[in-house]
């Protein structure tokens, strides 16, 4: 990980992008396979991605079994908790900048918004949790 962290800029202690840091392409290229290019690029994106989001790593949580958002406990996943959130962000940036697609994570509604800025309404919070929602 400490790779990642160092090619996308991230502080890993802090979980902050380093200053001056800029958008720019990514190529990818896996040991021991001579194919490069977008569907690479592609691949490779969901299988991080896959692996930032899986619950069983703690940097997310789930209560309903279906959607995912972050977990307040996420330092259990290490010290370096905030910088695997700063990298999942520039994981989104890039995929955004190479105009793809972000490969499908179910993060519940209110994560989405409150990522996006978007106000988040008392319903949102039945999908992080249906017990708390439930005694509104």
């Amino acid at each position: 990980m400490a790779r990642l962290f160092e090619v996308f800029q991230i502080n890993p202690a802090a979980g902050k992008v380093l200053p001056g840091t800029r958008a720019q392409p990514l190529s990818v290229q896996f040991f021991g396979e001579v194919g490069i290019g977008d569907g690479l690029r592609r691949e490779w994106m969901a299988l991080v991605l896959d692996e930032l989001t899986d619950v069983n790593r703690g940097l997310f949580t789930t209560k309903d079994g279906r959607t995912i958002h972050p977990n307040s406990d996420s330092q259990i996943a290490g010290g370096d908790h905030l910088g695997y959130f700063a990298l999942l962000g520039r994981l989104v940036g890039c995929a955004l900048y190479h105009r793809e697609l972000v490969p499908a994570a179910a993060w519940s509604l209110a994560f989405v918004k409150g990522a996006f800025g978007y106000p988040i309404l008392l319903s949102d919070l039945e999908a992080v949790d249906r017990s708390l929602y439930d005694q509104k």
